[in-house]
C-alpha cells in the first residue's frame, strides 16, 4: 500500500512537472513570439521614421540647392553687369583720350604748317622783289 501510494505520488508529481514544464515552454514561446513582433515593428517603424527623414533632407537638400543656383546666377549676372558697365566706361574714356590726342596732334601740327607757309609766302615775296630789283638794276 505504500510502495502504490509511493508510486502515485512519483507519477503525479512526474505529471506536474510535465504539466509546468509544458505551460512554462508554452509562456516562453508566447514571450518569445511576442518579442519577435515587437521588435518587427520597432524595425518597421524605425525604417519608416529614417525613410521619412531621408525624404526630408532630400527635399532640404533640393531647397538648399535651387536657393545656392539662385544665388549664383544673380551673382554671375551682376558680375557680367559690372564688367560691361566697366568695359564702356574704359572705352568712353579711351575715345575721349584718343578724341583729344587727334585734336592735340592736328593742333601741332597746324602751327607749323601755318608758319611754314608764311615762311614760304615770305619767301616768295622776297624772291620776286629781288628778281624786280634785280631786273630793273639789269635793264
Amino acid at each position: 500500500q505504500y510502495a502504490d501510494m509511493y508510486l502515485r505520488t512519483i507519477a503525479a508529481v512526474m505529471i506536474q512537472t510535465k504539466v509546468r514544464r509544458f505551460v512554462s515552454r508554452q509562456k516562453f514561446l508566447q514571450y518569445m513570439a511576442a518579442r519577435k513582433i515587437q521588435s518587427a515593428w520597432r524595425s518597421f517603424f524605425c525604417r519608416q521614421e529614417y525613410l521619412q527623414y531621408m525624404a526630408a533632407r532630400t527635399i532640404q537638400t533640393n531647397w538648399r540647392a535651387a536657393i545656392c543656383r539662385d544665388y549664383y546666377v544673380q551673382t554671375i549676372a551682376a558680375n557680367m553687369i559690372q564688367a560691361m558697365w566697366r568695359s564702356s566706361i574704359c572705352r568712353d574714356r579711351y575715345l575721349h583720350y584718343t578724341a583729344a590726342k587727334i585734336i592735340q596732334t592736328h593742333w601741332r601740327s597746324y602751327l607749323p604748317r601755318r608758319e611754314y607757309l608764311t615762311f614760304l609766302a615770305a619767301r616768295k615775296i622776297q624772291s620776286c622783289w629781288r628778281g624786280s630789283i634785280y631786273r630793273k638794276e639789269f635793264v
